[in-house]
């Protein structure tokens, strides 16, 4: 048996689950940023003060639980129509000095964390963010042609009520201090 079908056989409500095609009526694309994260995952500085040490391995950075009646699938839109799919960025940084580095990676859980799934994972060097760290405007790619595409990830289940989608970061280099962090990661929400 594969994990999502034991996933889907085992869990319950508030569970990481393949939903029926019919359980949701309606369905678009949208974007998450630091604030729509839960307590305490919502703000730049308590995101970039859950990373570990570098090469201390993977810390969670930020999650958002699934409200009520909703379901939530990273990524939007379709990869055969790439004006339609969504785009991502993120960055880590410290103003004065550069960018941390390491590998992002989204991933989906249950309610009690308990069944993790590992969604998408890429190396944030890589068109993640510009080259300027000035500011953590100027380190936003605007141009969809340098940022990474992420199209619905159908190949995952929808993640359900009371159920979580999270960002881990392990980093490789870390600045002295960071002082600032922003991403935008598209996601698909669907409710009843």
């Amino acid at each position: 048996m594969d994990l999502n079908s034991l996933l889907g056989s085992v869990m319950g409500r508030g569970q990481a689950q393949a939903a029926p095609k019919s359980r949701f009526n309606n369905s678009y694309g949208a974007n998450v940023v630091i604030t729509d994260g839960d307590l305490p995952y919502d703000t730049a500085a308590e995101v970039y003060g859950a990373m570990g040490a570098a090469g201390a391995g993977f810390f969670q950075i930020w999650r958002k639980t699934v409200l009520a009646q909703r379901g939530i699938r990273w990524g939007s839109g379709n990869a055969l129509t790439p004006y339609n799919q969504g785009y991502m960025w993120f960055a880590l940084l410290d103003k004065t000095t550069d960018f941390a580095t390491g590998v992002v990676r989204l991933g989906i859980a249950d309610a009690a964390e308990q069944y993790v799934l590992v969604v998408k994972e890429m190396d944030d060097t890589n068109r993640l963010h510009t080259t300027t760290n000035t500011t953590i405007t100027t380190a936003q790619p605007t141009d969809m042609a340098q940022m990474i595409a992420l199209p619905e990830q159908i190949q995952k289940p929808i993640v359900g009520e009371d159920s979580k989608i999270h960002i881990k970061y392990a980093a490789i280099s870390r600045p002295a201090a960071e002082d600032s962090a922003g991403f935008s990661i598209p996601v698909t929400n669907y409710t009843l």
